[in-house]
């Protein structure tokens, strides 16, 4: 089921998404629990403040044909609350050296004992010279290949290890059009010598890259590897959109990737030259943010860049970001490639924008079009659930204050539709839905349920925001205070933000709404593009005939109907407890109700407000029927897309409006899951949707719909992108019909009712276990569970026992080699190895062993293959052990080119034959004291206590794979580990695979 802000999503491969914008920098990070749903939903499109609005509300319109773009000119900018009203964060402490160096300092305590730095460098590819496209974003790299305080390149990331600190994960960095960025998260605040080596690199970064000749040349082609690895039939076409779009800007000319020519090519001079002119203190601001003495990490920065010679930069002056030209009219495009997964269809816009300085009343001026937009997303996903519609989803937005676009002097408005799959004629009869849903809004305006609605669920977001302020992770802290450096933006409390929220929407009217969404779509420039698997010869004329035909229509005002009744609040007569346990020593409690559900509960104080659940129930994917491939899939659509028998999904989001609730389905190996987030305030009703769904989901017929809309677009990610062969190699590696790869004609075959014969019995009385983490009041939690689980019907005693064949997977013969192809004229290939090692049953000492095996494994797989031969940008290792299924693995993966891949493959075992030869005490402390590190995070999360009691009723040991974490990583020996090398990692247990692209398509049109 949906959240109840947001429209309903699938749980199979992700295929959605928006007008294609310049994807924002990331770096590799791990993935988080889904803690909350409904007031943090993907239909809150503003964030103002530390999170910042994205759509600019301020009304305009611009009659001059084109207007002159600059970027401003290298100096050590103001910071934006001195030309403001707003008051910044008291928190944080701004300086600035004699240099033109900035800084911000900020102590957060969470998690403990932890501080995140951060170096923003105010360069990025738009500053590259013609002969120079990519090398700010190689230059990034080279911060890693020999620095003044490391020459050699090989010394600084086992430094780096030693001190628990993660290449990757902890020490990371990115490249964008205007900015670069790196990355520093120090395990340990209090060690000095840590802190001497980060501010030691951190300026190192500055000023002392060696930019050594022969380890430009290596690096070559892990940059190039990398072009490679990111290369999508999406990328291209979205990189045609804007150079449509801004034929005369200099975004389409910069992408951050670069050109590979230049790339293999370009001199080491011009390396120096970008970094003395770009690399220059005026032009960075240093980060840092965690559990510290402010006052004593802001010597920490003075000492470390106060010596930083001071620089004027490049005589460059301002460059010329070019126009963002006016006046074309009306026009309609098409780009097609075949191997496109989702088509789609765009009414857009892009128009000069100037970025005005970040005030409150700018702020409150953002809101009646952020609304409206929001509305307007809403009515699509409603258009798209009716009966033959031609599309699967749709969104609205438009603004420029924040992000690349705003920054670049680009406003962008644009309405998008995500097409059904399953119908050639999708986008002929989509635009007139879109024209008219267009219309209807520009005529009518908006409703006042819609109204409330939007503003409830904006409401609750923001009080959330405060709430959960004091237990705020530094990490994610960090990354915000560096978002305002380029969106030049007050970094603001959120105490304050909702204040600015409350008194925005004391005076926005349904007419304001509609003024400021009229006055923003105000353009004669429209742009209606299509994104087709193959273009009609006279696309564009049909596009632009149906368009006007559809202008012709009479549109009625909007619907005025609203449900607002939660009808499911009784469950039966409460039951009781019948046994109550306490785990001392782990906080948990553990309850058996009357009814046989087991409950497990532990009071956290991590994250302030903050409530996890899961319900556990059934077999998961132990019972699916191995002759209805991708079930799995549909399952998880039919569940989280059908709402309740008594609410659609739709109902929900308008009931629901501003609660902190919402329920994720999904199905595991050995169970099925219900999950969600929510607040002390409304966890009695999300324990009542939670139950809900458990005795009367949808099973609506939409969600039927939705699937065979979206049947062919799986079938073209399975077979024309390399991300859908990997799941032709798991089919391989489990060899078994439940992980099979389905067939289009499969996946059109399944029906509501093969998910129901699967689902309804276990739905209805299997084991069933509830696990509730977070800020919670004990007694009344257990109140409220009697109330609503307690009062199910009576479950079963204990969980089903498996039959051994249905835990057993049929894992291939080794040694062998296979290669598995996708269709594409994309070069991307990936070698991979995989070695079978023993699944788990009780004891999981073993398989932490193997975890760090294959840590160890993944280092040298980046020495030997990125460092060493430049073959590949990020070949890894992981483990993938299971203890519902008899089955283990060992994996390495080597993304590159394929004429490399069989070669890496062959060198991938090699490697790892001869670990267990020369394997010694420091690689193994460099692969465990990062680990160790994140262990201690992890400890402090609620998601990590749900992993934790999760089924710990139905497997008690799990909770004693709590007790031994940290003291069994701490026990490992390099004996062990070298009796498991010896044992696993040999030539003789290895499947070598390949994964090659064939039979490339003619170019995109």
């Amino acid at each position: 089921m949906m959240s109840a802000a947001t429209a309903a999503t699938t749980d199979g491969p992700d295929l959605e998404h928006a007008l294609p914008e310049p994807a924002e920098p990331t770096a590799p990070a791990p993935k988080q629990h889904r803690k909350r749903t409904a007031a943090i939903a993907a239909s809150i499109l503003v964030c103002v403040g530390i999170l910042v609005g994205v759509l600019a509300a301020t009304p305009w319109k611009s009659d001059d044909a084109s207007q002159q773009q600059q970027q401003p000119a290298a100096g050590a900018a103001p910071w934006p609350h001195s030309t403001s009203d707003l008051a910044p964060d008291a928190g944080v402490t701004y300086g600035t050296l004699d240099n033109g160096l900035r800084y911000m300092v900020m102590r957060n305590s969470e998690p403990p004992n932890q501080v995140m730095l951060r170096m923003h460098v105010d360069a990025g590819s738009y500053h590259e010279d013609d002969d120079q496209q990519g090398l700010a974003h190689f230059l990034e790299h080279m911060a890693f290949n020999g620095l003044r305080s490391y020459p050699d390149a090989e010394d600084l990331i086992p430094e780096m290890q030693r001190l628990g600190i993660a290449f990757g994960a902890h020490a990371n960095a990115f490249t964008y059009f205007d900015e670069t960025g790196y990355e520093l998260d120090l395990p340990n605040a209090t060690d000095e010598k840590a802190l001497d080596i980060a501010f030691t690199v951190m300026r190192d970064y500055a000023d002392g890259m060696l930019l050594e000749e022969e380890e430009i040349e290596k690096e070559r082609g892990v940059i190039l590897s990398e072009l490679t690895f990111r290369d999508s039939v999406d990328y291209r076409l979205t990189k045609k959109l804007w150079s449509f779009l801004l034929p005369s800007h200099r975004l389409p000319l910069r992408w951050p990737g670069g050109d590979p020519d230049v790339i293999s090519t370009v001199p080491r001079q011009r390396f120096v030259d970008f970094y003395g002119d770009h690399y220059t203190p005026d032009r960075i601001t240093v980060i840092a943010c965690g559990d510290m003495d402010p006052e004593e990490m802001e010597k920490h920065i003075v000492e470390a860049y106060e010596s930083m010679e001071k620089r004027e930069g490049d005589d460059m002056g301002d460059i010329d970001l070019g126009t963002v030209t006016t006046g074309s009219g009306f026009e309609t495009a098409v780009f097609s490639d075949k191997e496109l997964v989702n088509e789609e269809l765009f009414l857009t816009f892009a128009r000069p924008y100037d970025m005005p300085f970040d005030t409150e009343s700018e702020r409150i001026a953002q809101y009646p079009l952020a609304f409206a937009h929001n509305i307007l997303s809403r009515r699509l996903s409603l258009a798209a659930k009716k009966e033959g519609s031609p599309f699967r989803s749709g969104s609205a937005s438009g603004g420029g204050r924040a992000g690349i676009l705003g920054r670049s002097g680009i406003g962008i408005g644009s309405i998008s539709l995500t097409l059904a799959s399953d119908n050639d004629d999708s986008w002929k009869e989509s635009i007139a839905i879109l024209e008219q849903e267009f219309r209807r809004a520009l005529l009518y305006g908006f409703a006042p349920h819609e109204l409330a609605e939007v503003v409830a669920n904006y409401q609750s977001f923001y009080e959330t925001q405060v709430d959960v302020a004091p237990t705020r992770e530094s990490k994610r802290l960090a990354g915000q205070l560096l978002s305002t450096i380029k969106d030049e933006q007050v970094f603001t409390t959120p105490t304050e933000d909702l204040r600015i929220f409350t008194k925005a929407v004391e005076s926005i009217s349904l007419d304001d709404m509609h003024e400021a969404f009229k006055s923003f779509w105000d353009v004669s420039d429209l742009k209606l593009v299509l994104y087709a698997k193959e273009a009609e010869p006279d696309a564009t004329d049909v596009m632009e005939q149906l368009y006007n035909e559809s202008k012709e229509t009479e549109v009625d005002p909007p619907n005025m109907d609203v449900q607002t009744t939660f009808l499911y609040t009784e469950f039966g007569e409460p039951g009781e407890v019948v046994s109550d346990t306490t785990q001392e020593d782990l906080e948990i409690r553990q309850l058996r109700l009357s009814n046989n559900v087991r409950v497990n509960l532990k009071k956290t104080d991590f994250q302030a407000s903050s409530i996890g659940l899961t319900a556990r129930f059934g077999t998961g994917m132990l019972s699916q029927d191995g002759s209805k491939p991708g079930v799995q899939y549909f399952a998880s659509q039919v569940m989280n897309g059908g709402g309740l028998g008594k609410h659609s999904n739709d109902d929900l989001s308008r009931i629901l409006a501003g609660k902190n609730v919402g329920v994720s389905f999904s199905v595991g190996e050995g169970s099925f899951a219900l999950s969600g987030g929510t607040t002390p305030e409304d966890l009695k009703l999300q324990l009542q949707l939670m139950a809900a769904q458990i005795v009367d989901p949808g099973w609506r017929s939409e969600t039927l719909q939705y699937w065979q809309q979206s049947a062919a677009s799986y079938d073209t990610m399975f077979k024309s992108k390399i991300d859908g062969a990997q799941y032709a190699v798991e089919e391989y590696l489990k060899n078994d019909d439940r992980f099979a790869v389905p067939s289009l004609e499969e996946m059109n075959a399944l029906t509501i009712a093969d998910v129901q014969e699967w689902l309804q019995p276990q739905l209805a009385n299997s084991f069933l276990e509830l696990s509730i983490v977070g800020a919670f009041d004990m007694e009344n939690t257990i109140s409220l569970i009697l109330e609503t689980f307690g009062a199910l019907p009576d479950r079963e005693e204990s969980p089903p026992a498996i039959d051994d064949e249905l835990r057993a997977l049929q894992f291939p013969d080794s040694p062998a080699e296979r290669t598995f192809t996708y269709e594409s004229k994309l070069p991307a290939a990936s070698s991979v190895v995989a070695w079978k090692v023993p699944h788990i049953e009780e004891d999981i000492s073993q398989s932490r062993r193997l975890s760090l095996l294959s840590s160890m494994l993944r280092d040298r797989l980046r020495v030997q293959i990125r460092e060493d031969i430049g073959e590949s940008y990020s070949p890894r290792a992981s483990t993938d052990i299971s203890d519902n299924f008899n089955f283990g693995i060992i994996r390495a993966d080597s993304p590159g080119e394929s004429n490399a891949v069989e070669a890496v493959g062959i060198q991938i075992v090699d490697i790892a034959s001869k670990m267990a030869a020369d394997m010694d005490e420091d690689e193994l402390f460099r692969a465990r004291e990062p680990i160790v590190t994140n262990l201690q995070k992890q400890k402090r999360s609620n998601s990590y206590w749900l992993s934790v009691m999760s089924s710990s009723q139905a497997k008690p040991h799990k909770l004693d794979w709590a007790r031994s974490l940290e003291s069994d990583f701490a026990s490992v020996t390099l004996e062990d580990l070298q009796d498991l090398a010896v044992a696993y990692l040999t030539p003789d247990n290895a499947l070598r695979m390949e994964i090659i692209p064939v039979n490339p398509s003619d170019a995109a049109v």
